[in-house]
């Protein structure tokens, strides 16, 4: 489990009984993570009330889900299933789609936020997939580095990866490797870009950021 804290009262904490990776929609009221049934669930993130669980394919009730992923608009949900990336309605939890292409246990997903793409980490390569075609556009080699994040610019012209403690910005159009981001002085364990798009920012063990 871990520790879901309200920023605005810092001493209010409360203990999330789960294991595996979890997602906050866009606007902060919405919880994605993996339930008890190993289905992908939305909770109130003030209450903790369980408002849906995502719908499961119909030919295995059995299936699970995990690595859960927004879109930017909050509509759409995106997670790891037995036959690749499923993509939901968060509104209703109705299944949309399923992006074969992803593989099974693609992990560190991202979408575009055009939503037209959909990238994700597999062994030592991340995958870019084209959504409406469900077919692989880009394949970007890691080396021996395994990458434990992975976001797209504002403008979706980018894509940055972390892994092994590098950062590296890729131009997505190409695959070309565009630059890598260095001046910690410990692992790097997160990334994000500010809203315009201008701006990367890095977070370190070493307690900074950059």
């Amino acid at each position: 489990g871990c520790y879901h804290w309200r920023t605005s009262s810092p001493s209010e904490s409360r203990r999330i009984p789960w294991e595996g990776d979890g997602a906050f929609s866009p606007d902060g009221r919405t919880f994605a993570l993996k339930g008890p049934t190993d289905r992908l669930q939305l909770h109130d993130a003030a209450s903790w009330e369980r408002l849906r669980e995502m719908e499961a394919d119909p030919s295995d009730q059995r299936e699970w889900s995990s690595n859960p992923v927004f879109s930017s608009d909050g509509a759409t949900l995106a997670g790891s299933v037995e036959k690749g990336v499923r993509l939901w309605d968060a509104a209703s939890g109705r299944a949309l789609q399923t992006v074969t292409a992803m593989k099974p246990h693609t992990c560190h997903l991202a979408l575009s936020h055009n939503g037209r793409l959909l990238a994700g980490v597999l062994e030592m390569k991340v995958l870019i997939c084209e959504i409406a075609s469900d077919r692989t556009v880009l394949e970007l080699d890691m080396g021996k580095a395994p990458t434990v994040e992975v976001v797209f610019s504002p403008d979706d012209r980018l894509l940055a990866t972390l892994g092994g403690g590098q950062t590296k910005l890729w131009e997505v159009s190409t695959g070309t490797e565009v630059c890598r981001l260095e001046g910690h002085r410990a692992e790097v364990r997160c990334l994000a870009f500010a809203p315009h798009g201008l701006r990367l920012a890095t977070g370190s063990e070493d307690g900074t950021v950059l």
